[in-house]
């Protein structure tokens, strides 16, 4: 199973969908956990499909700050069981957990440090009489010591503890990661400051259930936030199948994809039944592959190699000391991303 979580710090502009969009067509992850999304659930309706998702709950947005979100595959069994402004509490049924049943808990920590406290109540509370494997993950707010920052001034010893006495009183774990050191920095120039927020925390039985699990710090040219995922197996188990067909919202600027789905539609004499409709649409799909693949590949190398560019440069600079070259990075991150 793979878990995406990121603060995206908006998804009401282009560019916030198309770096979602990107990260979660690469990445195929069975359930995604969004904060700060700033939207309301009305937005979601159509949000949530131009994602790929059809399972979806939200929790609104408060004025122009807040918003989460979950969303999850259809062949992922989950139920939600309470949320907050700063939590969504889910149960999964699934064969790969002992008992049959995980639970996953979202966290968006408060942003004001005076009312942290209340978060780490609620994570607390969640956390009584849970007899599964537990996994709880998001954007925390806060750090775990002071290796965990760089630049500013040192956090509070209290602050740092508060967040601490949720690992100590609820047996989770900090699942590690792979990538940079840092999940958000200010980005501001001449007082540079980054920390590693966001995490997985998991409890005895889920590190017991998976013992291969691997977290990545991502790489994504919008947010102040970096994206992070969960793989419970490590990366060692495939995807079965083959690549699913994605219709791509590029191709509808171009008049060819009218004319090819046109052609298509045209061929052969009308639909007789469900096997007519599903073979023109399949044939669709194969056509529209191959033009795309003539057409766009330009694109689609250039933004490859700009996302590389940019992931070296947070490798070899995680603490955004060359700011300037980072913000070209990402810029051409997003341009080639527009253009497809």
């Amino acid at each position: 199973m793979k878990i995406f979580s990121w603060n995206l710090r908006g998804l009401g502009n282009p560019r916030g969908v198309r770096s979602l969009r990107d990260l979660l067509t690469k990445e195929d992850p069975d359930v995604v956990f969004l904060q700060e999304t700033r939207l309301k659930v009305a937005q979601w309706i159509f949000c949530k499909y131009s994602l790929g998702f059809k399972n979806c709950f939200v929790v609104d947005s408060f004025g122009c700050s807040g918003g989460l979100a979950m969303l999850w595959k259809d062949d992922v069994n989950l139920h939600i069981l309470n949320y907050s402004s700063h939590h969504i509490h889910a149960l999964i049924r699934n064969s790969m957990f002992e008992g049959g049943v995980g639970i996953i808990t979202g966290v968006y920590g408060h942003p004001q440090t005076e009312r942290r406290e209340e978060v780490w109540s609620i994570v607390k509370a969640l956390g009584r009489g849970v007899t599964s494997p537990w996994l709880v993950f998001g954007d925390f707010n806060e750090i775990l010591n002071q290796s965990e920052k760089h630049g500013g001034n040192l956090r509070s010893e209290r602050q740092m503890a508060g967040f601490r006495s949720v690992l100590e009183e609820k047996g989770l774990r900090d699942l590690g990661f792979s990538g940079k050191p840092f999940t958000w920095c200010n980005r501001r120039e001449g007082d540079i400051i980054c920390e590693r927020l966001d995490r997985f925390l998991g409890n005895l039985m889920w590190c017991e259930a998976f013992p291969f699990t691997h977290v990545q710090h991502g790489v994504a040219a919008y947010s102040d936030h970096t994206p992070i995922w969960l793989d419970s197996n490590g990366g060692l188990t495939k995807r079965k199948g083959h690549r699913l067909f994605r219709f791509e919202a590029m191709w509808i600027r171009d008049r060819d994809c009218t004319h090819i789905v046109e052609r298509v539609w045209d061929e052969s004499e009308g639909i007789g039944n469900c096997n007519d409709l599903m073979g023109k649409i399949s044939k669709c799909g194969v056509e529209l592959s191959k033009w795309n693949r003539r057409s766009f590949g330009n694109v689609q190398k250039e933004l490859a190699s700009a996302k590389e560019k940019l992931k070296e440069m947070e490798d070899l600079d995680p603490a955004y000391q060359q700011l300037p070259q980072h913000k070209v990075a990402r810029e051409e991150v997003q341009k080639w991303l527009e253009k497809g």
